[in-house]
Formats: structure tokens, C-alpha cells, sequence
């Protein structure tokens, strides 16, 4: 269990250099070592340990809003708290959207995962863009 959790860090951490490397998101590396290591494609990875990063899925995700929202004043959300649930608003309903109808039309799925696809992508967005942001500010 130790060495699947070393080898997923240590190819997370080679990801994220090789990508910032090339001027992408280091994030966007993470996420294809998980992929290529995880059961799409290798499958080197103990079931076991899979079930047990499900929970550290939603802690990661915990993390990233937590680190959004500690930037944020409450003056500042009082004065712009309107155009604040737009943008936070209109953007996912888009793009969970899109994904939704092009995962329809290209990927032959169901309205239901289409849908399940596109939302869950607009969810994991926050997890590139506030990084992004934070690193801007």
C-alpha cells in the first residue's frame, strides 16, 4: 500500500515539473500520472488503495475551496458579492454544459452521463483555476 501511494506521489510530482516545464498547468500533469497509473490504463494500482484515495479526493477538494475562500474579505464580498455569484454561477452551468453536450454528440453517451461527465468536470475545474488565480494575486 506504501509503495502505490510513493509511486502515485513520485509521478504526480514528475508530471507537475514536466508541465510546468513547458509552460502548462503542473495540475494538469498530476491528473494524467493518475489516469496513466490508475485502471484507464496501466492498472498498477492496488483496488485497495484506489477506495482509500477516493477520501483523500474530497479532502484535496476541501483544501482548494478552503485556500479560495481564505483570500476572500468580508467587505469585499459584500461589495461585489453580486457579480461574484455570477461568475461563479453562469461559468460552471456553461461549461458543465458544453461538456455535456459534446460528450452527447461525440462520445455517444446517455443524457444522464453526459450530464453526470460534464458537471463533474465543471466541478474539478476550481482545482486549476484557484491555484491559477492565487498565484496571479
Amino acid at each position: 500500500m506504501l509503495i502505490d501511494i510513493a509511486l502515485i506521489i513520485l509521478a504526480a510530482l514528475l508530471g507537475n515539473l514536466v508541465f510546468s516545464r513547458i509552460g502548462v498547468p503542473g495540475i494538469l500533469g498530476r491528473v494524467l500520472a493518475g489516469i496513466i497509473l490508475g485502471p484507464s490504463a496501466l492498472d498498477v494500482i492496488d483496488p485497495e488503495v484506489l477506495v482509500l484515495l477516493e477520501e483523500f479526493k474530497t479532502v484535496a477538494l476541501i483544501v482548494i475551496l478552503i485556500r479560495a475562500g481564505l483570500g476572500i474579505s468580508r467587505e469585499t464580498l459584500n461589495r461585489i458579492g453580486g457579480p461574484a455569484i455570477r461568475m461563479g454561477f453562469i461559468p460552471a452551468v456553461l461549461e458543465g454544459g458544453m461538456v455535456a453536450a459534446v460528450a452527447y454528440f461525440l462520445l455517444d453517451l446517455t443524457v444522464f452521463e453526459a450530464g453526470m461527465l460534464g458537471f463533474i468536470v465543471a466541478a474539478v475545474s476550481p482545482a486549476v483555476v484557484v491555484p491559477q488565480m492565487l498565484e496571479f494575486r
